[in-house]
């Protein structure tokens, strides 16, 4: 998961070279930047990551970490989902 989601990052800010504890701050990110990055993980791993803890994280590493510990109740099912299999 945690190469995803480094993968989601590099593709966000266009650039090949962000690793894993590059904090999103540091990196120069923006609320669009944010915005980008959450659509992307929500299409790759569909699931619906709130972006507030998005930014409680903000490194990739923090990220992977917690939604591996993570239940999809506590992160939010994907929209549309009707949660009935």
């Amino acid at each position: 998961m945690i190469e995803k989601i480094r993968r989601i990052w590099c593709e966000q800010f266009g650039r090949p070279d962000i690793a894993t504890t590059d904090d999103f701050f540091a990196l120069g990110g923006s609320s669009i930047v944010m915005m980008r990055i959450q659509g992307a993980l929500m299409d790759d791993l569909h699931i619906d990551i709130p972006i507030d803890e998005l930014y409680r994280r903000p490194t990739v590493a923090e990220t992977a970490q917690w939604l591996e510990n993570s239940t999809v109740a506590d992160v939010g099912d994907c929209p549309g989902s009707s949660g009935n299999s």
